[in-house]
């Protein structure tokens, strides 16, 4: 999976979510989220692409999130017995 879909599959995701939360009248239920996806304005698609994009540079956030440390900012000076 390339970066690109990688960002897109989120993007549909996140855009399921929202309308889960606050649907609109343009939502088809009957329909899959990426029938509904596509569906949207290009401006629309761009907003959810962006906004995942803008996620996934809060790295530390994201390693909090997940439960995952980050090494680079664990104590490695030694100090102890």
């Amino acid at each position: 999976m390339t970066e690109d879909e990688a960002v897109e599959k989120l993007a549909i995701r996140m855009f399921a979510k929202m309308e889960h939360l606050d649907p609109t009248d343009d939502f088809d239920w009957d329909k899959t989220a990426e029938e509904n996806w596509a569906a949207l304005t290009e401006h629309n698609r761009n907003f959810f692409r962006t906004t995942v994009r803008d996620l996934l540079l809060n790295r530390d956030e994201i390693r909090a999130a997940i439960g995952e440390n980050d090494p680079a900012s664990s104590d490695v000076s030694g100090g102890g017995a």
